[in-house]
């Protein structure tokens, strides 16, 4: 079990593709990944996002969507209660099986986002940008969140 809970030569499989395209008036684009690991605790990992958007003269304003989804199942559970239980009193050995299956059940995310930004160009290499975005979870509205960001880009 040791093995499992270290990421040390885990093999696992990444796939990804994007694409661009920006001819300076409008541009358009997305990217799509997907992660599968081996013997560990990590879950599976699925995320797109797809962006467009266009200038006119100092302002550009876009938009983007964003899907995240990790999905699993529970690993490891029969060999966490073989090993507490032959070593522990029962409560001792139920408590660790559950910290196990919290942990992995607290990766599972499934969410979208939103976002409408807009930048104006104050000079060459220096920009402001703002963007609102809103977050929403599929399993728990509770977490769901709209954020306001404000910022100045500086590129040397």
């Amino acid at each position: 079990m040791a093995d499992n809970l270290r990421v040390d030569e885990d093999s696992g499989e990444f796939y990804g593709v994007s694409f661009m395209y920006d001819n300076m008036e409008y541009f358009f684009g997305g990217e799509a990944t997907s992660i599968r690991l081996n013997n560990t605790f990590a879950n599976d990992d699925d995320a797109f996002y797809v962006t467009a958007g266009a200038r006119f003269n100092k302002w550009t304003p876009s938009i983007t969507y964003e899907r995240f989804e990790s999905t699993g199942d529970v690993k490891f559970a029969d060999q966490i209660a073989a090993i507490s239980a032959s070593a522990l009193p029962a409560a001792t050995a139920q408590g660790l099986s559950a910290i196990a299956i919290g942990a992995q059940m607290a990766q599972l995310e499934d969410y979208d986002v939103l976002t409408a930004t807009l930048r104006y160009d104050l000079d060459s290499g220096v920009a402001i940008k703002g963007d609102v975005s809103k977050v929403s979870h599929e399993n728990d509205d509770t977490l769901d969140a709209t954020l306001l960001r404000l910022g100045v880009n500086f590129v040397f």
